[in-house]
């Protein structure tokens, strides 16, 4: 690693641009540990704080991961999440050495918001099934999703009767409610952490995050479940397929 003191690239840019390299031609692969701050600064000549910038870039990125009193690694890959399926958080990531499961916040019968009963297309005196979770894959915290389920008429009370801990709500659906959700409407943003999301996700305040919202319809196009996720920026990468009108 050679630094070009004459660039106008910034020394710190310089740094963390040749880390990116090493990561992209698998020099430094998946759990490799990073040489210490101090090394960097020996064999660049460049200040700690230089370094330090460096790597805040990287962790930001979600590219290396800090681990206090151990050092900073290597990240896995961003899980990668089509725009065009329609299968749930445990569908979306079955994968061999992937484990997926859920910590329940809130799971209860209620009456909706005004917000909600008017993306599920009902009153206010009816009901809905709340069920809030931290999604985690490998006793990591990825995700954070509060669905409510349309359960006016106590159509879909048989919910109520699941472990949602370590079953998925769309199997649920389909072979206990008899429900096949046939189309969905997603709008994604990118925001900061609030201090809702560091406390119950354990992200730092002002981390980039998607925010997502999500109505999912039945066959009949009647609105099943409203949900509001939140997805780590530095876990995910969403993809999509784009064709010409």
């Amino acid at each position: 690693m050679k630094i070009n003191s004459e660039s106008t690239v910034p020394v710190y840019l310089q740094v963390a641009n040749e880390i990116k390299s090493n990561i992209r031609d698998k020099t430094l692969k998946p759990g490799d540990m990073l040489p210490s701050d101090r090394v960097y600064c020996e064999q660049l000549g460049v200040s700690h704080m230089t370094v330090k910038k460096a790597i805040d870039l990287l962790v930001n990125e979600g590219l290396v991961v800090r681990k206090k009193g151990v050092g900073t690694f290597i990240s896995e890959p961003k899980i990668t999440q089509s725009l065009f399926t329609l299968t749930g958080f445990t569908g979306d990531n079955k994968a061999p050495g992937k484990h997926t499961h859920s910590r329940i916040l809130r799971f209860q019968e209620e009456k909706p918001s005004q917000a909600v009963a008017e993306k599920l297309g009902i009153s206010t005196e009816d009901s809905v099934i709340n069920l809030k979770r931290l999604r985690m894959i490998n006793d990591e915290i990825v995700a954070l999703e509060d669905a409510y389920i349309n359960n006016k008429e106590n159509r879909y009370q048989e919910i109520m009767r699941h472990d949602f801990e370590t079953e998925s709500l769309y199997q649920v659906l389909g072979e206990k409610c008899g429900v096949k959700l046939g189309r969905a409407k997603e709008t994604i943003e990118v925001s900061s952490a609030t201090e809702e999301i560091n406390i119950q996700m354990g992200v730092p305040l002002g981390r980039p995050m998607f925010y997502l919202s999500r109505i999912s319809y039945g066959e009949g196009e009647e609105p099943v479940e409203y949900v509001e996720s939140v997805y780590r920026a530095d876990k995910y990468i969403f993809s999509a397929v784009l064709t010409t009108p």
